[in-house]
């Protein structure tokens, strides 16, 4: 039986509490976890890194792997605007502050826009019933085979995807079935 979150979980439900906009990668999070280290070390990253996939994350919280398998992780609210904004500056990198680079309309204007397309992106897919979640995931699948297709990827690349896509439309075909069932049952 549980006894409820751990401290790492609570001072990270804290965090999330005390700026619901924010996002922040696991070295940020190990920093304020234990503000008394010198430095941050593997065993403070495999702490809160466990503390954040045990947990259950309020609302639209997740933490994504920021850019290439290894890379470091960054908790944020998908459906936030400002949120995924500072995500996306978390696994570019930059040598500016946040607000400078925000601000600084050369550099971030393209990925402000992104920002706001990818919020936009999971708000619509958080509020769609189930049918509509399985076609943004279907066209999710196709925008990416279109992609592998510019890039030229080789014929193994898109078996993956047109398999994940047949599985997809049969398991769209099931849940328009069923429902049809429970409206002929209730009609």
């Amino acid at each position: 039986m549980s006894r409820g979150p751990g401290r790492i979980q609570q001072m990270i439900l804290d965090l999330i509490a005390s700026d619901p906009h924010g996002a922040w990668t696991v070295g940020q999070i190990c920093e304020r976890v234990y503000p008394h280290e010198l430095r941050v070390l593997k065993k403070h990253r495999v702490a809160v890194t466990r503390a954040l996939r045990r947990m259950e994350l309020p609302g639209t919280w997740d933490i994504r792997q920021m850019s290439k398998k290894g890379g470091e992780y960054c908790l944020g609210d998908k459906c936030d605007e400002e949120s995924t904004l500072r995500r996306i500056y978390f696994g570019i990198g930059g040598p500016m502050g946040f607000a400078a680079w925000k601000q600084n309309h050369d550099r971030s204007s393209f990925w402000i826009e992104h920002a706001r397309k990818s919020a936009l992106k999971a708000r619509l897919y958080r509020d769609a019933s189930p049918i509509g979640k399985l076609d943004i995931e279907i066209a999710d699948v196709k925008e990416d085979d279109n992609r592998l297709r510019m890039l030229g990827a080789s014929p193994a690349a898109f078996a993956a995807n047109k398999q994940r896509i047949a599985e997809l439309i049969e398991k769209k075909k099931e849940l328009e079935q069923a429902a049809a069932h429970d409206h002929e049952r209730v009609a």
